[in-house]
């Protein structure tokens, strides 16, 4: 959530999003929940694309620090 934020300029929300359940089957609890994000009609393409981009580069990061 913060690196969406802070390097992407995109709000979203982070944490255990009123289904603990869900949060224990798939173990996100040890990492403070999950990041939510909602796209809506107002959303421009432009914008979702923006998102997929930076998703992409921060699970390509995190993929990198996991095999260094």
């Amino acid at each position: 959530v913060n690196i969406l934020d802070e390097k992407y300029c995109i709000m979203c929300r982070g944490g255990v999003h009123c289904s603990p359940l869900v949060h224990k089957y798939l173990k996100t609890e040890e990492f403070g929940g999950a990041v939510r994000v909602s796209i809506s009609y107002f959303n421009t393409l432009k914008e979702i694309k923006k998102l997929i981009k930076a998703i992409i580069k921060i699970a390509n990061q995190q993929k990198n620090y996991e095999n260094s």
